[in-house]
């Protein structure tokens, strides 16, 4: 935690030797340090590939993800593609169903898909109308509010429509505009199953 961190003393030292092993200098735990008491979101690098975060109210470490995951496009016959650390399937349905606690699968209405769909990472400028709430929302606030850390949101599948609409942030909410209602005739099912131990 920053408060711990605030605590050690001496403290440049106890914190180099916590960061030693994972390929942090001298100068970058000076960096680190002048940083604790600024905004969330500063991001330090080291030189065997690991990055820390100064997330809101900890320092939060993780191997760097050198590679971004590359676009996932989804035609309406595809039903098992991969993505990241996910296998996703995808099931049409005529029954009008809807899911219900599993955060890693959704039913959206068929007839409001545009294809090609676009699974991908999100960026700044995304925004969504989330499941339940009234209006619109930018995704990097709908992060804050759930509190996910800084260093796992770009390993989010992000499912996007046809005409841009993001429909479903993968694991957490479904846009209202996609939900399954009265009117609904066919679904489609996505589901999202981590691969291995991810």
């Amino acid at each position: 935690s920053i408060g711990g961190v605030k605590k050690l003393a001496p403290q440049r030292l106890l914190l180099f030797k916590l960061l030693q092993a994972y390929g942090f200098n001298e100068t970058t735990v000076d960096d680190i340090i002048a940083s604790l008491d600024k905004h969330a979101g500063r991001v330090f690098e080291s030189l065997t590939g690991h990055v820390l975060v100064l997330d809101r109210d900890k320092l939060m470490i993780a191997k760097h993800q050198t590679q971004q995951i590359e676009p996932l496009t989804i035609m309406p016959d595809d039903k098992t593609l991969t993505y990241g650390g996910f296998k996703l399937g995808i099931l049409h349905d005529d029954e009008p169903l809807i899911i219900k606690n599993n955060p890693l699968a959704v039913a959206v209405d068929s007839a409001h898909l545009v294809y090609p769909l676009t699974v991908r990472n999100w960026q700044q400028s995304d925004h969504f109308f989330p499941l339940g709430m009234k209006g619109k929302k930018k995704l990097s606030d709908f992060f804050i509010s759930l509190k996910i850390p800084l260093h796992k949101k770009n390993a989010i599948p992000l499912m996007v429509n046809g005409n841009g609409d993001v429909i479903w942030v993968g694991g957490y909410r479904l846009d209202e505009r996609y939900k399954v209602t009265d009117n609904t005739k066919k679904v489609t099912i996505f589901e999202l199953l981590p691969l291995g131990g991810s």
